[in-house]
């Protein structure tokens, strides 16, 4: 009997502890519940005040408030076959004058689109690849003395598969990158309505002279680099004129819905350093991005040490979720409203100022596609190594 009543004391003291330890952890969740929403309440409170005082809204003036869609054009007389906007109208087949032949296709050539050889395996898989061989560059100028002195733009469209011309255009296909034909010709359509507007409608001010190159990425997809100099009663001289042009911060979602689903969908660098180690920006042995992201926060845009624009991005509590991972202001990639608005891709709207002014020139606009140089040499023959030779093949 003695035990029994011993073992219950046992139980009930046993019932007692949990009964402490639950309600202790309870208090300490409640704790940790309504700091985070304290927290949370005043940032909300921080952003809400920064958003109704902010100086800062003119750049987005003037903003357009549809995309750009491409006009419908007649179809070919000829071969009927169907045009985007901006091109010529013997564009298909020179009116008429040309007439495809349907030959049969080799065999070598579709074994290795059909075949399940480890040789054509390994085609398909790096088929997109050989895109890099391709790279055309265009110049375009306008000469004169006034020429000297001018500040520089430089200008970034990479052309995105999700594009309502595309959509239409491609039937019985997973995306639109099984068709890099009409990728490219709608990328060239889009290419010359920016043109027109850059260079007609000088949305970005009088153009004096400008150069432009046209790459293909590793996956095919086609994308253009601007640098454009200024005439000089639209140079660009202070740092409250670049805050017209340029932005580096996310818009306030209440104010601007569209242009803040615009700028998360394309001028949000990848997560990368502390959150992704592998991500591909992340190539050096110090394993930080080469594009240097994340940037500081900036609460004005200043002339950097290393004459790179520290443009501003304020701590001004916004945030997105992207990919699990919480991005703010030091995230963005800089852009221009209303081309981003009007393109509805990646455009990326940089100012060179200063000396980097020559790096655009001759290393960022005509770095060319990727290439690698293989030698092979006879066994038991002498190496000869041309240090001339390999310098002009870089």
């Amino acid at each position: 009997m003695p035990n029994v009543v011993a073992n219950q004391m046992n139980i009930n003291e046993g019932t007692t502890n949990d009964v402490v330890r639950i309600e202790q952890m309870r208090k300490i969740h409640n704790k940790k519940y309504y700091e985070r929403r304290k927290e949370l309440s005043r940032r909300q409170i921080m952003r809400d005040h920064m958003l109704q005082q902010d100086p800062y809204t003119f750049v987005y003036d003037g903003m357009h408030m549809e995309h750009n869609v491409l006009k419908v054009q007649n179809a070919c007389v000829h071969c009927r076959a169907k045009r985007f906007q901006f091109e010529f109208p013997s564009f298909c087949c020179m009116s008429g004058n040309t007439k495809l032949a349907f030959s049969d296709i080799h065999e070598e050539l579709r074994n290795l689109y059909t075949s399940n050889s480890e040789l054509s395996k390994m085609f398909r898989h790096n088929i997109r690849a050989y895109n890099t061989d391709f790279s055309f560059a265009s110049m375009g100028v306008d000469m004169d003395k006034t020429m000297t002195n001018m500040i520089s733009r430089n200008l970034t469209k990479r052309s995105t598969t999700d594009r309502p011309h595309l959509r239409s255009q491609v039937f019985g296909l997973k995306t639109a990158q099984d068709r890099p034909d009409l990728v490219s010709r709608v990328f060239h359509a889009e290419l010359e309505y920016l043109k027109k507007q850059l260079f007609t409608k000088h949305i970005l001010g009088t153009v004096g002279a400008y150069i432009y190159v046209i790459e293909f990425q590793k996956r095919g997809l086609p994308h253009a680099h601007f640098l454009m100099i200024m005439r000089p009663p639209h140079k660009l001289t202070n740092t409250d004129h670049y805050d017209k042009i340029v932005c580096a911060e996310i818009p306030d979602p209440k104010k601007y819905p569209k242009m803040h689903e615009l700028v998360i969908s394309h001028m949000i660098h990848s997560p990368c350093s502390t959150l992704n180690s592998d991500c591909p920006c992340m190539k050096n042995e110090q394993k930080k991005c080469c594009f240097r992201y994340p940037r500081q926060f900036n609460e004005t845009t200043l002339q950097g040490k290393d004459s790179y624009l520290v443009y501003q991005r304020r701590d001004n509590g916004i945030e997105v979720d992207i990919r699990g991972n919480k991005m703010d202001n030091r995230w963005v990639v800089t852009y221009n409203p209303k081309l981003l608005m009007m393109f509805n891709c990646h455009m990326n709207v940089e100012f060179c100022s200063s000396i980097t002014f020559v790096k655009y020139v001759f290393k960022y606009i005509y770095k060319g596609h990727d290439k690698q140089v293989i030698n092979i040499d006879l066994d038991g023959q002498p190496v000869v190594v041309n240090e001339i030779k390999r310098f002009q093949d870089a």
